[in-house]
């Protein structure tokens, strides 16, 4: 796992970095770019992690955005803990770690506007689609 974490970083000029999600430090990378457009945030699949948006992250960051790939907690190199039944692993925990990652690291560190991120509701404040 350390020798594709290298490769990421290496690939991308990205920095890993540690975000706190309910006690847990979880990992994500950060591709600096050099334009105002909005930042990007990358979330891989179930069984994937960070690692799997190396290619995009040096993309985005030679187009001049800013990009952000997490570890979900439970995946890549974020922690692995075993969870109390109420917090068990699901969709909910996830965005609930989306939003919190969202809120704290891409707004409030980075100063992107809020307006500008479709990451921010969660899928039940979302409308429901139209027939």
């Amino acid at each position: 796992m350390a020798a594709a974490r290298i490769l990421l970083l290496a690939a991308t000029g990205a920095h890993s970095l540690q975000h706190t999600f309910k006690g847990f430090s979880t990992n994500y990378v950060k591709a600096s770019g050099t334009s105002a457009a909005p930042p990007v945030v990358l979330v891989h699949g179930f069984g994937g992690s960070s690692g799997q948006w190396r290619a995009t992250l040096a993309d985005l960051a030679a187009a001049g955005r800013t990009a952000y790939a997490i570890d979900l907690l439970g995946f890549g190199e974020s922690p692995k803990p075993r969870l109390a039944t109420e917090d068990a692993y699901s969709i909910e925990l996830w965005a609930e770690q989306l939003q919190q990652f969202v809120d704290e690291v891409v707004v409030a560190q980075d100063g992107a506007d809020k307006a500008t991120h479709r990451a921010k509701k969660l899928p039940s404040e979302l409308p429901s689609p139209s027939p």
